[in-house]
Order: C-alpha cells, then structure tokens, then sequence
C-alpha cells in the first residue's frame, strides 16, 4: 500500500478511536521491535515518555519511535537502534503501540527513555558520529539496559 494512503487511513482510524494494525520496516527500533512484526496502534489522550509512538515525520513518511522527553508541547522521540531525535508535535501522532504480534506490549524501563535522550545529546557532542558515541559510558549503560529490558 502506498504509504501516504496507510497514513491517512492509519490517522481516519486513531480518530475514530479504533485500533489499527501495521507491519514494522526496518530495523530503527530493535530490539523492542523487529521488521515484520505486526503492531496494533491506538490514540490516546497523553502520551509519556517511554511509550512507543507511531507519527508523521516529514519526507520520511510514517515511524515507529519510542517518546523519550516532553517540553512545552513538544514530543521528542528516537528509535531504540538510533542516535537521531525527531521533534514532532501532538498533531503528528497517530497514536502509540499497544501490542506486538497480538500480545501487550511489555513495560519500558523508567530510566530507558532518559537514557536514549541523553544517547542523543551524546550523539550531537561526538558530531553525529555513531562510532565516537558508541563509545560513551552513557550508550554503553543504555545497551545494556536495553538488551535486558523483559528479563
């Protein structure tokens, strides 16, 4: 399906207050979600750090990216498996996952979402560089909650 059409079929149905289901492309959010896993999306009223939302970004269309700070009406979210933070607003969500190929989808961590913020601010400190931010004891202790999270 082209992807401007799932996205405004996928936002007809947040606002109708219905689930939706869509399959995950790509690799940005592993290992929370891997490509092919089928997501159900629901809107909400609020959304807090550490859920996982589905959005509008620009160009790049529809992502699935984890809702890691709030601040005055903005929405700062990353991919588990990336550096980069976007910067969207209310109206650019769809709404966030609320299961995994049928089953709930488990608890974040409460200080994931910090983490993976601080991962991205390390990020523009190593000036974009992944390999240099690799490197950092804050990536480091953000992998290893995030390879451990669910056990």
């Amino acid at each position: 399906m082209d992807d401007a059409l799932l996205q405004k079929l996928l936002f007809a149905q947040a606002r109708s207050g219905r689930e939706a289901e869509i399959t995950v492309e790509g690799v940005s959010m592993n290992p929370t979600l891997w490509e092919g896993d089928r997501i159900a999306v629901g809107s909400r009223e609020e959304y807090a750090p550490g859920d996982i939302l589905v959005f509008a970004y620009g160009e790049e269309g529809l992502l699935v990216h984890r809702l890691v700070k709030r601040s005055g009406g903005r929405y700062y979210c990353k991919g588990d498996n990336a550096f980069r933070l976007e910067e969207i607003t209310a109206e650019q969500i769809a709404g966030k996952v609320l299961s995994v190929n049928g089953s709930p989808l488990p608890p974040c961590p409460p200080e994931l979402a910090e983490l993976s913020y601080r991962v991205s601010r390390a990020f523009l400190r190593c000036g974009f560089d992944a390999e240099k931010t690799k490197e950092t004891g804050i990536y480091r202790e953000y992998r290893k909650i995030l390879e451990h999270k669910g056990e």
